[in-house]
């Protein structure tokens, strides 16, 4: 899995400094700004709420992408590559 941190929240998986690229999914870019309106409103994945009120699943064929909030702002988000 590929993950990257945005607003950390004391998860030891994820670094505590915030990533500074560039992250787009269809058309929205995600940034530390980035709320769980965008579950809603992206057009290129459907997420599912995944375990805890605060973490989100997306799956296609080729990978699944993992997506965390706190207080309503994005925390991490990880894709993980499923095998050919």
């Amino acid at each position: 899995m590929l993950g990257v941190n945005f607003n950390w929240d004391g998860d030891k998986n994820f670094p505590n400094t915030t990533f500074s690229g560039k992250i787009i999914i269809g058309k929205t870019q995600l940034n530390i700004n980035t709320t769980k309106e965008f579950i809603t409103i992206n057009d290129f994945l459907k997420f599912e709420n995944f375990l805890y009120p605060e973490l989100f699943m997306a799956s296609t064929k080729k990978n699944v992408v993992v997506i965390g909030f706190k207080d309503n702002k994005i925390t991490q988000i990880g894709f993980e590559f499923k095998p050919e």
